[in-house]
């Protein structure tokens, strides 16, 4: 993951938001007396947040495992 400064990333923001779209890659923004933060595209942040629903309900990720485990099952000969 790329990582930039708070300088960096307000001086550079227009290029910093067409890495992260370009290259679908996370850059993480570094400040000196705080937290961090990571920019994402919209849909990685979709993604990950309907990933957490799914798996946030046990019977759910059970079935999502056991999905998985049939359809490797398929593909072996």
């Amino acid at each position: 993951m790329k990582t930039l400064t708070l300088d960096e990333a307000s001086t550079n923001l227009a290029k910093a938001i067409n890495h992260v779209c370009q290259h679908q890659e996370p850059v993480e923004i570094t400040r000196e007396d705080g937290e961090s933060v990571v920019m994402l595209t919209l849909a990685d942040h979709n993604s990950m947040v309907e990933t957490l629903y799914l798996l946030g309900n046990s019977k759910n990720a059970a079935w999502l495992r056991e999905s998985i485990a049939q359809h490797k099952g398929r593909g072996k000969s």
